[in-house]
């Protein structure tokens, strides 16, 4: 556009200039140099103009440059808070399972269970994909801690014997077991699942939850082979998390 003005401006001043020029040569009433500072005049008027119509230009430009970036940063800014409100959302999901199972086994919920929640979900992340094989007669009572586990991509397999539980460990390969204690097969199943194991020389970590983590009844399941005993929702995902890092 500036450079349109600078022609035109040019030829204007130009042809200003010959026809002025052959009028005053005609009539001789206007000197050469009368003629020179009027074109030089007429020169500058066109020059400011197509400086000021290029400044205008370039101020729009820049304007658009800083709005686009204006809009970058603030699609950043928008994508960011969505994202950590997607990732607030998602932990409190995952601490709702856990409180909901800890209020339906009488557990006390504990004050800091979003952030356990994220902790532990953070650890089954970096445990990677594992499977683990949870062995307990009412499936409705582990739904919750299983829920947890799947949303954190830890896959879990559920059996309600102990003869299921036997048959699937054979020729597959689980990071951990988790299993109750008593079964309508023996008041003590829990204690039969894990001394079958180990009698065959199987060593798939096991956790025992069920309705105690007395430390009595936490070194008996360690004596048997096992490796801890929880009745607490939010232990026994932090347990299994634990074990299957182990296995990294």
């Amino acid at each position: 556009m500036a450079a349109l003005l600078w022609a035109v401006g040019g030829i204007m001043v130009l042809a200003f200039l010959l026809s002025f020029w052959v009028t005053v040569w005609a009539t001789d009433g206007v000197t050469p140099f009368g003629v020179l500072g009027l074109g030089v005049t007429i020169f500058g008027v066109v020059l400011a103009a197509a400086i000021y119509v290029t400044q205008k230009q370039e101020s729009t430009r820049q304007e658009g440059r800083y709005e686009s970036l204006f809009n970058k940063i603030q699609d950043s800014a928008d994508r960011a808070a969505t994202h950590a409100e997607n990732a607030d959302s998602g932990v409190r999901d995952l601490a709702e399972d856990l409180k909901r199972a800890a209020e339906q086994r009488g557990r006390p919920v504990p004050a800091d269970s979003d952030e356990l929640a994220s902790s532990i979900s953070e650890r089954l992340h970096a445990a990677g994909t594992q499977l683990v094989l949870w062995v307990d007669d009412d499936p409705a009572q582990i739904e919750r801690e299983r829920a947890f586990l799947r949303k954190t991509g830890t896959r879990t397999v559920w059996v309600p014997t102990t003869d299921q539980a036997l048959d699937l460990l054979s020729g597959n390969t689980f990071g951990v077991v988790v299993t109750d204690m008593g079964r309508p097969e023996s008041d003590r199943a829990g204690y039969d699942l894990l001394d079958a194991m180990r009698r065959r020389g199987d060593e798939t970590p096991l956790l025992v939850y069920s309705t105690s983590r007395e430390p009595k009844h936490i070194a008996e399941v360690r004596e048997h082979g096992g490796q801890g005993c929880t009745n607490d929702p939010f232990e026994i995902v932090d347990l299994v998390a634990g074990q299957l890092l182990l296995n990294k």
